[in-house]
């Protein structure tokens, strides 16, 4: 008997293969994208127009290249050109350039020609401006007070980073190799090279808990920073001392500060100088108010040490508890403060003074082996090692008031003075 194999389906055809066929598109359907599309573009555009971004003008002209290194302190120098500068203390120098503010424009020239490699218009007013890690870092004022800020790459001045918070109506710039940050009468923070908030102390718009923040009621007189360690001065009201706080520059949690000390020193104490563990007040009256000045040197561990040192006279007429920063200098083998009349350098470590540049106009800085400080009628060449002077380079400074500060810093070797609102540029 023939056996027979079971029925096999019949195969699908290329119908049943098919998607399901799409609905067609009406005319209505692409008039409502279209409007949607249409609402999109008002809506950015209206975005756009209110933003900083539509006030922001910058220029690049050109790239700009770091000069060698100096072998050598100069024998002789002469002017290569100046510029205006009102809105700097001292001059800005990085990567080949000279920064320059005026009318809140940022412009960057070339050390050795003086033209304009770029500018930035922020169209904000300019709080202040400083550097740090090869970028600029400027400070503006928008509707919640100095909290703009921006980073621009020191070469290009190409945009690097930007933050906006709240904060008051008047900060000055804070820095150091690692970190930058502001002072306010009642606020100090720190931020990292992305512009991230590394820790705030004093008060806060919003604080969840009061007692994290301490003596948050007590302004701040001055602060300095280095590395991992963040010193205050605070005074608080119905108090004859102040307080010297030593603080982490990176805490557990940024709004919540974490001491690592606090002492008493001096009301008419001035913070000048700041090491890895260690920060110094210049206290006129002494550590006990007897008339003979002193260094009071505080470390994060506890320890205080005090040592002899040169009368310096008033600094500026600031108004009460509005906070001042030193003149310092952070150089190889010392840390310098300018007193008003005179350098005084300091052991990189425990910041015991080590050399006093009398008749100083400004604080100076490092060219090859060499501290340049500026002094009437030139450039004096300080050998630090051996704590003597070697020689003076005539400078003239007409127009310049005798004893008028001079800020003096060192790129290459380039030396560029900011003497009150000019910049004055001088090579060999």
């Amino acid at each position: 008997m023939a056996s027979h194999s079971p029925a096999q389906p019949a195969p699908p055809t290329s119908q049943q293969n098919r998607w399901p066929r799409s609905e067609r598109a009406s005319r209505k359907d692409f008039l409502a994208v279209g409007a949607i599309a249409l609402v999109l573009v008002v809506v950015l555009a209206a975005s756009w127009w209110g933003s900083d971004a539509r006030r922001v003008e910058r220029t690049q002209v050109s790239t700009l290249s770091a000069p060698a290194a100096a072998e050598a302190a100069p024998t002789k120098l002469r002017e290569l050109w100046r510029g205006s500068s009102p809105q700097t203390l001292a001059p800005i120098l990085l990567a080949g350039g000279v920064l320059t503010a005026e009318d809140d424009v940022l412009s960057m020239h070339d050390l050795r020609s003086g033209e304009v490699a770029w500018t930035y218009d922020r169209g904000l007013p300019l709080c202040d401006v400083t550097f740090s890690n090869e970028r600029i870092v400027a400070v503006y004022r928008g509707p919640k007070g100095c909290g703009d800020v921006v980073s621009l790459a020191a070469g290009t001045g190409e945009y690097a980073h930007t933050r906006s918070a709240l904060a008051e109506d008047s900060a000055t710039a804070l820095r150091s190799n690692d970190s930058t940050g502001i002072v306010s009468p009642h606020r100090v923070e720190l931020w990292r090279s992305d512009l991230v908030r590394t820790t705030e102390v004093g008060r806060q718009e919003a604080p969840v808990k009061k007692e994290e923040q301490r003596y948050a009621d007590c302004p701040f007189t001055s602060a300095l920073t280095r590395t991992e360690l963040l010193a205050t001065t605070q005074h608080c009201e119905g108090e004859d001392k102040m307080l010297l706080r030593l603080l982490k520059t990176k805490p557990e949690r940024s709004d919540v500060p974490e001491d690592l000390h606090t002492f008493s020193v001096p009301r008419d104490g001035q913070l000048v100088a700041i090491a890895q563990h260690h920060a110094a007040v210049y206290a006129p009256t002494g550590a006990r108010g007897d008339g003979t000045p002193q260094l009071i040197v505080a470390s994060d561990s506890g320890e205080v040490s005090h040592h002899p040192m040169p009368a310096a006279p008033v600094l500026a007429d600031l108004p009460q508890d509005t906070p001042g920063l030193p003149v310092t200098a952070d150089l190889p083998h010392n840390m310098t403060w300018w007193t008003g009349d005179s350098v005084v350098g300091f052991h990189p470590t425990h910041l015991a003074p080590e050399f006093t540049v009398r008749g100083a106009l400004g604080a100076g800085a490092n060219m090859a082996d060499r501290l340049l400080v500026p002094v009437e009628g030139g450039i004096q060449v300080f050998d630090t090692e051996h704590k003597k002077k070697e020689r003076t380079l005539p400078v003239r400074r007409d127009g310049l008031a005798a004893g008028a500060p001079v800020h003096l810093r060192v790129s290459g070797d380039f030396v560029v003075e900011q003497r009150g609102d000019e910049l004055v540029v001088l090579g060999s």
